[in-house]
């Protein structure tokens, strides 16, 4: 029998947002801290987990293995059918993804350079990754709050997706639309991770998290891809100072489009 998923997700509800009325300002609650709500919210996200797996524990087993196993799968297959040399160039590659996300696309070699991917590949790379950690944030993200260092990672993220809603109301009236944008975003803090926890913080089922950010990942390997296109057909990146020099400018724009990310959030 396959894996029975939950249909009913427990709610994960944000501060409602102001009355018009002038009596319902004078009789409404003091205004939650971004950290108290975050608080708040990351508990809920415990308290889901742990229904997940006294309630559904095939459905816990199944999401939270099938990422692992396929992973490993993968690079086993790698290192059978490249070598050591094809295995350590793959981990390097997904941990470089994992510091600039989708950016990293438009480092692609061409198909024929034997020293590195080519952009298709670090595009089906990244949305592998990008799914795989969907799968898992979506169904456990309560559970990885307690992963030494990870946890912490996640428990910030979600304090800044609290932060961000809170700053931006309209996020609660185009969910699906909100969660599409923040996963295609390429900088820090977004991406697949940050969308997955922003699509439940926002009230969307796993599923529905999980779809919207399939789509979003979808789009935006698809728009970095042709972005390498493009920039194969005026630059040759197999030259040292236009390889290296690229690399310090996909940093810069990283570095820059994160900061300023980071003081909308604090702002």
């Amino acid at each position: 029998m396959g894996a029975q998923f939950p249909n009913r997700d427990v709610p994960l509800s944000f501060v409602k947002p102001d009355s018009d009325s002038s009596a319902a300002t004078e009789h409404s609650p003091p205004e939650i801290s971004p950290t108290d709500e975050s608080e708040r919210l990351t508990k809920s996200l415990e308290h889901e987990s742990d229904d997940l797996w006294k309630h559904h524990r095939v459905a816990a087993l199944t999401t939270l293995t099938l990422p692992i196993w396929s992973a490993t799968t993968l690079l086993t297959a790698a290192v059978l059918w490249g070598g050591a040399a094809l295995g350590k160039k793959l981990v390097v590659a997904v941990v470089a993804s994992l510091v600039a996300g989708r950016l990293i696309i438009l480092g692609g070699d061409t198909a024929s350079q034997p020293a590195g991917f080519s952009a298709i590949q670090l595009a089906m790379m990244v949305l592998y990754l990008d799914v795989m950690w969907a799968v898992v944030l979506t169904w456990h993200a309560g559970a990885l709050f307690h992963v030494p260092w990870l946890g912490n990672r996640l428990k910030s993220a979600v304090q800044e997706g609290s932060s961000l809603i809170k700053r931006n109301r309209w996020m609660r009236h185009a969910t699906v639309a909100a969660v599409l944008c923040f996963v295609m975003l390429p900088i820090s803090s977004t991406g697949s991770i940050g969308g997955s926890l922003l699509g439940r913080l926002l009230g969307l089922s796993r599923r529905a998290t999980l779809t919207v950010v399939l789509v979003g990942s979808v789009l935006g390997c698809a728009a970095m891809y042709a972005g390498a296109e493009i920039l194969e057909q005026y630059i040759d990146s197999r030259h040292p100072a236009v390889r290296y020099g690229g690399i310090a400018v996909l940093a810069l724009i990283f570095f820059v489009l994160s900061r300023r990310y980071r003081r909308s959030i604090r702002e």
